[in-house]
């Protein structure tokens, strides 16, 4: 008997989307990424921005996941301003869950156990010389204009349950917090974090469109 490979036709674009779905699940691994930005309308003054995004994944063979936070700070340029904390908390419902930062921006250093006031004490984060309220000139942080990235090991026993939006508005009311100094008029600001919706149709109508493209390209 001769063996026929199958090839997947170009016809049925969403046979790759459930392929790759199905490599994502047997591979053991699964992650989640979601955009966010200023509750500016919840912000202590009310001065400052941002936007972002949250990459978060885990391995369903082991207790760890890897978060990935990306902030920008789009404060007005006019006033200036630079991001000099962040903080959040675990959403995991284990009670030993915890987390290290493997990786930070500028002089970012961990912090744990955050008061944030008026939000709340929240489980951990990064601030700029690992202090959240202040503590040396804020231009280490980042500017308007940039971006910083910062990644974190989350070690818990339900870990492969999660996703990054749980890190946000999690079951047991998570979320996060940006600390900005160093405006031109002197004041500073904490804005805490709020998701972006993503226009789920819109996100499939771009993968079949540049699948489209391609078998064109192949013609």
């Amino acid at each position: 008997m001769q063996f026929t490979p199958y090839r997947l036709s170009m016809r049925n674009p969403f046979a790759h989307l459930a392929i790759a779905t199905v490599f994502v699940s047997v591979s053991g691994a699964a992650a989640s990424v979601i955009q966010i930005g200023s509750d500016i309308a919840n912000a202590t003054e009310g001065i400052a921005a941002f936007t972002g995004s949250l990459e978060y994944t885990s391995d369903a063979f082991s207790n760890s996941g890897s978060l990935v936070i990306n902030l920008t700070n789009t404060s007005e340029p006019s006033n200036g301003g630079f991001i000099t904390g962040l903080v959040f908390n675990l959403p995991s419902l284990d009670p030993n869950a915890s987390s290290s930062m493997l990786f930070g921006s500028n002089d970012f250093q961990e912090v744990n156990n955050e008061n944030a006031a008026p939000f709340g004490t929240f489980d951990t984060g990064a601030a700029l010389h690992g202090n959240w309220l202040g503590g040396g000139p804020p231009q280490g942080g980042i500017a308007v204009g940039q971006t910083g990235s910062f990644e974190f090991l989350i070690n818990a026993t339900d870990a492969a349950s999660l996703s990054a939006e749980d890190f946000i508005t999690g079951g047991n009311g998570s979320h996060m917090a940006i600390r900005f100094r160093g405006f031109a008029d002197g004041g500073s600001d904490k804005v805490p974090t709020m998701l972006v919706p993503a226009p789920a149709a819109m996100n499939l109508l771009l993968v079949v469109g540049l699948i489209g493209t391609r078998r064109r390209r192949r013609r």
